[in-house]
């Protein structure tokens, strides 16, 4: 079997969303019960301590390994076969980590995401682009580009960059509480933000 191996970690979206839900719920009512018993300050701080608790306590319960072949006619999902003659499109997006949505002839989707605050995208992330690389011997696969690769994603982005400096630059002259310290860590934050999704070098590939 001629072919590589992955061994990679995935999240689960439902699995993080219930994650979030589950430790708000328990902050805002255990907040709420020590403000019943008067321990207004000290009940936060316990609440929002035992909140980051229970977070990393059950961060692991959103992933789940799995083994990944990438063979010259097919690809394995947990010893599961999906020969590329089966495939009719992927989609690909990189922030925060990275995901694969692959479409099925059958009208299936079979998502592989990882997310970089949950577990390592690296191994995962190779698979993608080893996949991308051998999905170009098989042109009936067609590549749907995400938001980041279109190039109305990198418009938008240069108009929301320029307004963000625009904005900044307003409040740095007009408003006497911005520092110049405080000013260049928001811009940094909202830029990353702004174009970590943004993939200059799909442009121009023959997709979708």
């Amino acid at each position: 079997m001629t072919g590589k191996i992955y061994d990679v970690a995935v999240t689960e979206s439902w699995k993080i969303f219930l994650l979030f839900i589950s430790v708000s719920l328990f902050f805002l009512s255990s907040n709420f019960l020590f403000q019943l018993l008067e321990l207004s300050i000290w009940g936060t701080f316990i609440s929002i301590v035992l909140s980051i608790a229970i977070y990393y306590l059950c961060k692991s319960l959103t992933t789940q390994n799995k083994v990944l072949f990438l063979g010259k006619n097919k690809i394995e999902i947990d010893n599961k076969a999906f020969y590329y003659d089966d495939f009719t499109s992927y989609k690909t997006h990189r922030f925060s980590g990275v995901s694969l949505k692959l479409k099925l002839k059958s009208g299936k989707t079979l998502p592989l995401t990882c997310n970089d605050n949950f577990c390592d995208s690296l191994p995962l992330s190779k698979f993608v682009d080893d996949f991308e690389k051998r999905a170009t011997d098989h042109p009936h696969i067609k590549k749907i580009k995400s938001f980041g690769e279109r190039k109305i994603g990198l418009y938008i982005s240069i108009v929301l960059t320029v307004l963000l400096f625009l904005s900044l630059g307003y409040q740095l002259i007009y408003n006497e509480e911005m520092t110049l310290s405080s000013l260049f860590s928001l811009l940094l934050v909202s830029l990353t933000a702004l174009w970590s999704g943004i993939e200059i070098k799909s442009y121009g590939r023959n997709s979708i």
